[in-house]
């Protein structure tokens, strides 16, 4: 008798998260991942094709690529590229097959980023100009290989770069050029993902076709100051209401951004941790701390449920999705099976419009 009431209030709780369950994406909506190796695994052969195959299951319709770029020093202007093509035109070409639309970004990444004191790619800039110079004939370089790349196997879109704030917002002309240069190479659409709290200040957004964002908004206001941030161990989880209305002011700035350029916007990544305060400070992965898979899984939902019906809106990457995501145990970003019912609760719902 215990155990058949345990299973009635199991099947309450899960009801009332995963019922009702939000509308139907439109088809012009991305219902997309990052993927990515894991454990070793080269992101190509079999692993890659099995990932790719289980995420269409879900019911995703795109993939999102991004190709290293190494800049060995952050103080010079050298890039290097290149190096994995092969593998990136084997996953292209196993995604267009299975009928998944493909998104490719390019990312810069540096050792210095994983050095003290540990510098992020949007507080990047050069008091050298010509070393400033000569970066942006590297970079424009780079993204017309990637380009030319891209048109030859047919992907979806190009982004052209990423969460670079300090760059974007002092360089607009050099950032036009790099729009040129993807349009020019490529053909298809392009997009630039700025951060979560510096999209405003993107003043080019006429030189793509999409206004991509980073977008690890923080949805719940903590009241703290500061660097300082809530106690999981005491944290009450917040509820699916609570986490929606979080989202409201969020989308209504969002809807004003995307009628004032005249672009839709799209969510060019965006996750969600296993932990507690997830809803809190979803860029957060660094600081162990009380971790609650409900919460992850409740975030995705309320963020599909803010979103899905805006007509401006033009879908979500989540990151991330891994080949084998059993050899990721310690990756706060590693999708629950929690999450992948939300996922697949909404994806393989029959489009609308």
């Amino acid at each position: 008798m215990r155990l058949a009431f345990l299973l009635i209030v199991a099947f309450v709780a899960v009801a009332s998260m995963y019922k009702p369950g939000p509308p139907a994406f439109s088809p012009n909506q991305a219902k997309g991942a990052w993927l990515a190796a894991s454990g070793g695994t080269p992101l190509d052969g079999a692993a890659a094709v099995t990932a790719l195959i289980r995420l269409k299951e879900l019911g995703a319709n795109t993939v999102a690529l991004g190709p290293d770029v190494i800049q060995p020093r952050l103080d010079a202007p050298e890039l290097e590229w290149g190096s994995h093509d092969a593998s990136l035109r084997f996953v292209l070409r196993a995604a267009r097959e299975l009928g998944l639309r493909t998104f490719v970004m390019p990312r810069v990444e540096s050792p210095d980023f994983f050095k003290p004191p540990f510098p992020w790619r949007g507080k990047m800039s050069f008091k050298d100009s010509k070393v400033r110079d000569a970066w942006y004939v590297n970079y424009r370089s780079m993204i017309t290989h990637y380009g030319q790349l891209c048109r030859e196997e047919s992907a979806s879109i190009l982004g052209i770069g990423l969460e670079y704030r300090e760059l974007a917002k002092a360089d607009p002309k050099e950032w036009r050029a790099v729009a040129r240069a993807a349009r020019e190479a490529f053909g298809g659409p392009i997009t630039y993902s700025a951060n979560w709290d510096d999209y405003d200040q993107v003043l080019w957004w006429d030189a793509v076709d999409v206004i991509g964002i980073g977008a690890y908004f923080e949805v719940l206001e903590d009241g703290l100051p500061d660097q300082t941030f809530v106690n999981t161990a005491t944290l009450t989880p917040p509820t699916l209401r609570q986490v929606e209305k979080g989202w409201e002011p969020i989308r209504a700035k969002l809807r004003a951004t995307s009628a004032a350029a005249g672009r839709p916007i799209w969510f060019t990544e965006v996750g969600f941790t296993t932990y507690a305060d997830t809803n809190y400070y979803p860029w957060r992965w660094q600081a162990e701390r009380k971790e609650d898979a409900s919460q992850q899984a409740l975030a995705y939902r309320a963020l599909i449920r803010t979103f899905v019906s805006e007509p401006w809106w033009n879908g979500a990457c989540f990151w991330r999705f891994y080949t084998r995501d059993a050899e990721m145990p310690d990756c706060r970003y590693r999708l629950t099976q929690e999450s992948i019912w939300v996922l697949h609760d909404a994806w393989s719902r029959p489009s609308r419009g």
